[in-house]
């Protein structure tokens, strides 16, 4: 079954999680300017982690983890105001729990169409919204998550406008709706679109069935009517596939790259587990990946 890609891309309600490091602020002033291009309603949200069973259930301890929570509520009431003082529609939700669940359900009560997060991209304790905590959302999320790694440049102003983007494809059909999303993305900002194919040396075949992806990829933006292969970069590396996109993305000077995620088996494009948290910690600009079902 095709799925077919949206007429014109379009961000209603985008959700912007914080927990108040550079990197969320980074985040931040993405999805601002993404609002303003589109008329967007900001939702911003903050998780906060919940108590943990196993500690003793102290008084003095409980009042502390209260002050805490009570604290950042606030913080995220300033942050929310300060976004209509500067004319946004926007509003804050306070949440407990885990992290990429009480996202999504987030995502699904509110209807929101893109989430926009800052991430370093690896996994350790003492962080939030990093890590397996972003890889669980990307892998899960019903809406598009753009991704704002620690290379990528600051927002640009006043409004978001891009003028290159990049879609790693691995030629499946079944993904060819997410080059479709992307080629629409791209024509709607007027920028310049590459599709990306990345293949071994010493792989035999071309890795994919260009015919059967181009019709697909045809019929997924009907009725607009392009020729596929005048965007398609086939590359033929020994490189990691990670380098290989990265060295291309600065090559081309890329705004974004589109990739896709798959619920389980990895990012699609062939961006295997742990490859993607690669490319989100060094590129040179945005990623947005979208959910494969």
């Amino acid at each position: 079954m095709t799925v077919q890609s949206p007429t014109m891309v379009t961000f209603e309600r985008i959700l912007i999680p914080t927990d108040f490091s550079d990197l969320s602020v980074r985040a931040l002033e993405y999805g601002k300017v993404i609002a303003k291009r589109y008329n967007s309603r900001i939702l911003l949200a903050h998780v906060n982690l919940p108590v943990n069973p196993i500690s003793p259930p102290e008084a003095t301890w409980i009042e502390e983890q209260d002050e805490v929570w009570e604290k950042l509520e606030e913080r995220l009431e300033e942050n929310g105001s300060a976004l209509r003082a500067e004319g946004f529609r926007a509003e804050t939700v306070s949440l407990t729990g885990n992290i990429h669940e009480e996202l999504q359900s987030t995502v699904e009560k509110h209807k929101t169409d893109l989430i926009v997060m800052g991430t370093h991209a690896r996994s350790g304790l003492n962080r939030l919204l990093f890590g397996s905590e972003t890889e669980s959302l990307m892998r899960q999320a019903k809406c598009p998550v753009m991704v704002i790694g620690p290379s990528a440049p600051p927002a640009p102003q006043p409004a978001w406008q891009v003028k290159s983007v990049i879609c790693a494809t691995s030629l499946d059909p079944g993904e060819a709706w997410i080059a479709g999303y992307a080629y629409i993305l791209a024509l709607d900002h007027k920028a310049g679109f590459l599709l990306l194919h990345v293949k071994r040396a010493h792989d035999k075949g071309q890795g994919g069935d260009w015919q059967d992806f181009e019709k697909t990829f045809r019929e997924s933006i009907s009725p607009r009517h392009v020729d596929p292969a005048h965007f398609l970069c086939t590359q033929v590396s020994d490189d990691t596939l990670e380098n290989t996109v990265l060295d291309l993305a600065k090559e081309r000077d890329a705004d974004l790259i589109v990739v896709g995620a798959h619920s389980a088996s990895g990012i699609a494009s062939h961006l295997l587990r742990g490859t993607a948290p690669k490319i989100i910690a060094k590129a040179p600009c945005p990623i947005m990946v979208l959910h494969q079902p």
